[in-house]
């Protein structure tokens, strides 16, 4: 068994010389198989500006915000931008439902209409009633003429929110441009 042992590692010393001497061959170039040079490539020296990037991943907020309220209380009729969405100046956001004022100018139209009547019977009577009629008529008449105020204040309200919403994205559009 001993003789066994000393067999191996005979063999063992043996194959670590062979091995040795076949490395040392081959890197000086005898004896086995020949390395390539490696390939470069070669670019002439210049003077140019170097670029510097940053990437990153995050979001942008806005130190700024804008908030659009009216000043007449209504339904939204239809809405032309979600949240986040970006804006140009002039375009429509919102539009409210002018029914109910559309309802009140109607309704005062029809008072008037009413009064006008009543005012034309009672000139067929041409009693008392005439100036109680021609009080009413001119009643509804001023109703009317309210009514058609308050039509357009809310148009000119309208008008102006969305003036003020507009100064307001031109000054976060410039912040934005400063930020960045």
């Amino acid at each position: 068994m001993r003789r066994w042992i000393l067999g191996l590692i005979g063999f063992l010393l043996l194959g670590l010389i062979v091995w040795r001497v076949v490395g040392r061959m081959a890197d000086k170039g005898g004896g086995g198989p020949q390395r390539q040079p490696p390939v470069v490539s070669l670019a002439t020296v210049e003077r140019r500006d170097l670029e510097q990037t940053f990437e990153a991943v995050g979001s942008v907020e806005s130190s700024h915000r804008v908030q659009l309220t009216p000043k007449v209380a209504g339904r939204i009729d239809y809405l032309t931008v979600q949240g986040g969405d970006r804006v140009r100046r002039g375009q429509i956001l919102v539009r409210l439902d002018n029914s109910d004022l559309v309802a009140q100018v109607n309704q005062k139209q029809a008072s008037v209409a009413e009064a006008r009547y009543r005012l034309a019977q009672a000139k067929l009577q041409e009693g008392s009633t005439e100036a109680q009629v021609a009080s009413a008529l001119r009643q509804q008449e001023a109703a009317v003429t309210t009514a058609r105020a308050d039509a357009n204040q809310v148009r000119q309200q309208t008008d102006a929110a969305v003036g003020a919403a507009e100064a307001a994205l031109d000054s976060a559009e410039a912040n934005y441009g400063n930020a960045k």
